[in-house]
C-alpha cells in the first residue's frame, strides 16, 4: 500500500506560500504573457481597409502567444523547481530553455494522443489516463527524460495514486481558481470605477462591440494570468514532489 499523500490543503498552503515567497522571481518569466495582448491592442492603430496589415498582425500575434507561451511554460517549470531545491535563480537557470522546446513539445504530443485515444472509449479512460499521464511532462525538468520514457515514468509514479492524485489536481484547481475569478472581477470592477461609472455589466461582457474596451478587457485579463500563472505550476510541482517522495 503507497504512503499517503500530503494532504490537500497543506499541498494549497504551502503552494501559496512559496508563490507569494518567489512571485517576484517568477513573475519575471510570466510577464511576457501579456505580449499577445499589447499587440492585439496596436492593431487598433491599423487604419481601416488595410487587408494585408491586418493579416500580417493576426499572424504575429498567433505567432507570439504560441512561441511565448511555450517559452514561458518552460522558464517557469525550470525556475519552480529550481527554487524547490533552493537554488538561487538567475539568467543560467533558464539559459537553455529554447532547447527544451521540442522535447517538451513530443512529450505533449505523445501525451495528448494517448489521452485523446483513450477518450475515444469513454469519458472516464480519457479522465484516467489524463491523470496517469499527467506529470510527463514535469520529468523532462526533474530527471530530463524525453519521449515515452517521460510517459512511462509518470504512468509508474501514480499507480496505484489515481483518485489521490485526481482530488488533489481538482482542489487546487478550484481553490486557486476562486482565487482568481475573484481578482479578475475585482479590477474589471475598478476600471468601471477608473472609467467613470460604466456599467459592470458591459465591462464584464465578452461580446462588447467597442474594439478599445474589449482590447482593455483582453489585457487585463492577460496581466491577470501572468500574476497567477506560476501559483498553479507551483502546486504541480509540489504534487509530483511530493508523488516522488512516497513512490
Amino acid at each position: 500500500m503507497p504512503t499517503p499523500l500530503i494532504p490537500a490543503l497543506e499541498l494549497i498552503k504551502s503552494s501559496w506560500q512559496a508563490f507569494t515567497k518567489s512571485w517576484e522571481a517568477l513573475v519575471r518569466y510570466s510577464a511576457w504573457l501579456i505580449l499577445p495582448a499589447i499587440l492585439a491592442l496596436a492593431d487598433l492603430a491599423i487604419p481601416a481597409g488595410q487587408d494585408f496589415a491586418i493579416i500580417a498582425s493576426a499572424v504575429a500575434q498567433v505567432t507570439a502567444t504560441i512561441a511565448v507561451s511555450i517559452w514561458v511554460s518552460v522558464a517557469l517549470y525550470q525556475v519552480v523547481f529550481a527554487t524547490e531545491k533552493g537554488e538561487k535563480v538567475s539568467d543560467r537557470t533558464t539559459a537553455n530553455a529554447w532547447q527544451l522546446v521540442l522535447p517538451l513539445l513530443v512529450i505533449g504530443l505523445l501525451q495528448g494522443l494517448a489521452t485523446m485515444g483513450a477518450l475515444l472509449l469513454l469519458i472516464l479512460p480519457g479522465i484516467y489516463v489524463g491523470v496517469r499521464l499527467g506529470f510527463s511532462q514535469l520529468t523532462l525538468f526533474s530527471k530530463n527524460l524525453r519521449g515515452r520514457a517521460a510517459l512511462a515514468d509518470s504512468w509508474a509514479l501514480t499507480k496505484n495514486r489515481f483518485w489521490a492524485v485526481l482530488w488533489r489536481q481538482i482542489a487546487g484547481a478550484f481553490v486557486f481558481g476562486i482565487l482568481v475569478m475573484i481578482v479578475t472581477i475585482a479590477a474589471m470592477l475598478l476600471v468601471g470605477i477608473v472609467a467613470g461609472g460604466a456599467k459592470v455589466g458591459a465591462l464584464l461582457s465578452t461580446e462588447s462591440s467597442n474594439p478599445l474596451a474589449t482590447g482593455i478587457l483582453d489585457l487585463i485579463q492577460s496581466i491577470i494570468q501572468a500574476a497567477f500563472i506560476p501559483l498553479f505550476i507551483i502546486y504541480q510541482v509540489k504534487l509530483y514532489k511530493a508523488l516522488e517522495k512516497t513512490r
